[in-house]
């Protein structure tokens, strides 16, 4: 009898630390400021294989963090409650701009058993500028399957005011993004629901004091006769007959400089701060982080990992200019190296896409050594 009661006892303290709660009702709400704060701070009815460590806590400001890596699961939706027919309303910050690509991701999807990654079905990605809050809204209304968990997985993030309920008969749209150049930028969209089919799209400059306004009949809209090199905020609403929805997530974009229409194009690099970038040149890390900048009056590529991806992009030039009848000047090094060196490529190319890297085209590729060494390119 001994045996078994013991057996009894250590399954029981086995399970998991978690205590299973059940939303039966909605709205759900969750502000955090009912648990304490520190690393063994956590929701009681949630659960996380990360909680009571510094991965994963609730800080002094009632604020859920994922430090490092780390997964979180709201409390399971009750058999009466299809996840498809909700959203849910959160503010939500990136705080950290170092480490790998996926830093400044979080992944918000469902899955149906917490022990069983494989199940987890991917609603929206957030990728968030560092250090801003935003008033996030997702949507579940594309989501088929029969899970009743909500996740959320990432590191380096802050989210409070969490609230889930049932998607409105007239809800507003999601998953805004866009592209640009330096007069247009196009919005797209996903709509709220099966029956969305029209919007009004309102948008300003951030240095302006009211919004313009068009009305759209597709999940897409190009605004045109924008500033150059100038920020934008956008908001979307649902028209819905005599109804409008509630404001959309707003979307932030840059429009790019204005083209180079004529040559030559010199830049020397020397009217910049150390540290800083040139404001209508581009850049991208395959690891996103800062590491092109300017230093000593040029572009410094900074790498401790050779299977990382650094790149500096010019400005747009205009269709009146032949890239391939052109010719290219510049000097570089390598530093720490006596010879020219395989380890220190820099590979010349073309885009025509400044937002997809897929769109570069390899012209050559130069190599050099700790020495500056001039190079002449012709383009062709």
């Amino acid at each position: 009898m001994k045996k078994i009661l013991f057996i009894i006892i250590a399954l029981l303290f086995s399970y998991n630390s978690f205590s299973q709660c059940t939303i039966t009702s909605l709205p759900y709400s969750e502000d955090f400021t009912s648990y304490g704060q520190g690393f063994n701070a956590f929701p009681t009815c949630w659960y996380s294989p990360n909680s009571g460590t510094n991965n994963m806590f609730i800080n002094w400001f009632h604020e859920l963090v994922f430090a490092n890596y780390s997964t979180a699961f709201l409390p399971v939706f009750d058999s009466s409650i299809n996840i498809k027919d909700l959203s849910m309303f959160l503010n939500i910050k990136y705080y950290s701009s170092y480490g790998n690509y996926n830093d400044g991701k979080m992944f918000i999807g469902v899955i149906n058993d917490t022990s069983n990654f494989s199940s987890f079905d991917t609603i929206e990605v957030l990728s968030l500028n560092f250090g801003i809050y935003y008033n996030v809204n997702v949507n579940f209304n594309k989501y088929q399957g029969n899970g009743k968990y909500i996740v959320f997985k990432g590191q380096k993030h802050y989210i409070n005011n969490l609230i889930v309920d049932y998607t409105p008969p007239c809800p507003p749209p999601y998953n805004l993004k866009s592209s640009t150049n330096s007069n247009i930028a196009k919005l797209t969209w996903l709509p709220g629901n099966d029956n969305s089919s029209a919007w009004w799209v309102y948008y300003k400059a951030n240095t302006g004091t009211s919004y313009d306004s068009v009305f759209a009949v597709t999940p897409s809209c190009t605004l045109s006769n924008l500033l150059p090199n100038t920020n934008y905020t956008a908001f979307l609403r649902a028209f819905c007959d005599t109804t409008m929805s509630q404001p959309s997530d707003t979307i932030g974009f840059k429009t790019y400089c204005s083209a180079i229409d004529s040559l030559p194009y010199v830049e020397n690099f020397n009217t910049y701060s150390n540290a800083s970038f040139p404001p209508c040149w581009n850049r991208y890390n395959s690891d996103n982080n800062a590491s092109v900048f300017l230093y000593s009056n040029g572009i410094h590529f900074y790498d401790t990992d050779n299977n990382r991806t650094r790149m500096a992009i010019t400005p747009y030039f205009s269709d009146n200019i032949s890239l391939n009848t052109s010719m290219l000047k510049f000097r570089f090094m390598a530093y720490d190296y006596i010879d020219d060196t395989v380890m220190r490529p820099l590979i010349i190319g073309s885009m025509t896409d400044v937002e997809d890297i897929n769109t570069l085209d390899s012209i050559t590729t130069v190599y050099a050594n700790y020495d500056w060494k001039n190079i002449e390119l012709n383009l062709a």
